[in-house]
């Protein structure tokens, strides 16, 4: 582990091609600095610019889970996420970037398809099938695909999957137009942390009941109540709501955490299976 200083004297001196591996929480200046190599984050990076009429860029990041990053200016950068790849389970999605481009880089072998290796769903909450396919542009053994921001989205790879978010840290709040059909596990809404440091319900202003619920690897959909539980960065969640409005999003916390502020009580089982 670096001390603050030391890491900033090591990013500073680097070569291009080398990777930094940060594993405790940092804060850089990046005021006028220019890395043109990964930074690997496995803990916090505070990322800060003292003199503002300097930039700073990273050609960059790999955010590994439990990662994140506090930045006080719109950082451009490419946010990258590692994912092994499984015959089973599902993992969720969300765009940190205020383009919300994203990019599937598969690893595959030469006989093998990628194209078949490769699911990636919306949520619509109007429909009566919600899960709703959308693949992506293909080229080679690489999909591309402009999410929307704060949206959540339904993934699964088997083969070994590098996504890359190239462009500008989202810093705005966002606003979703939450939907509502009276149906069958009516006002499910699936939306995306578009931040790349974590939020919890205290970030989310709208009528909303007081949990998220949250994917398990087999498909399953579990009631997170507690107010205190993070979503983390890239990580999508279901809400649910009993009337068409708007959410946002917030980037910093607009309430305590704890207050439920009249919400909606949860009223579906702790444990659903949407898909």
């Amino acid at each position: 582990a670096y001390k603050q200083d030391e890491t900033i004297v090591m990013l500073k001196n680097a070569q291009s091609e080398t990777a930094v591996t940060i594993n405790t929480d940092v804060t850089i200046d990046f005021a006028g600095f220019t890395y043109d190599g990964a930074l690997v984050l496995n803990k916090t990076l505070n990322v800060v610019r003292k003199d503002e009429t300097k930039a700073g860029t990273a050609t960059s990041i790999v955010l590994n889970d439990g990662a994140q990053i506090n930045h006080s200016y719109a950082l451009a950068t490419t946010i990258v996420r590692n994912v092994e790849g499984t015959e089973s389970g599902w993992g969720t999605l969300s765009a940190p970037t205020k383009e919300g481009n994203v990019a599937f880089n598969y690893v595959c072998d030469h006989d093998q398809d990628c194209k078949h290796r490769h699911d990636f769903y919306q949520y619509v909450e109007s429909e009566d099938l919600e899960w709703k396919y959308i693949g992506g542009d293909v080229s080679n053994d690489t999909y591309t695909f402009e999410m929307e921001v704060g949206r959540g989205y339904l993934y699964a790879n088997a083969a070994d999957v590098t996504m890359n978010f190239a462009g500008t840290l989202n810093m705005e709040n966002v606003n979703f137009t939450l939907s509502y059909t009276d149906k069958d596990l009516p006002g499910f809404n699936m939306i995306g942390n578009p931040y790349t440091h974590n939020i919890s319900l205290a970030h989310l202003s709208g009528s909303i009941a007081n949990a998220f619920y949250s994917v398990a690897t087999n498909g399953a959909w579990l009631a997170n109540a507690d107010a205190s539980e993070n979503i983390a960065p890239l990580q999508a969640v279901l809400v649910q709501t009993d009337a068409e409005g708007t959410l946002t999003i917030n980037k910093t916390a607009t309430r305590e955490r704890g207050v439920s502020e009249g919400r909606l009580k949860i009223n579906v089982a702790n444990k659903i299976s949407l898909i």
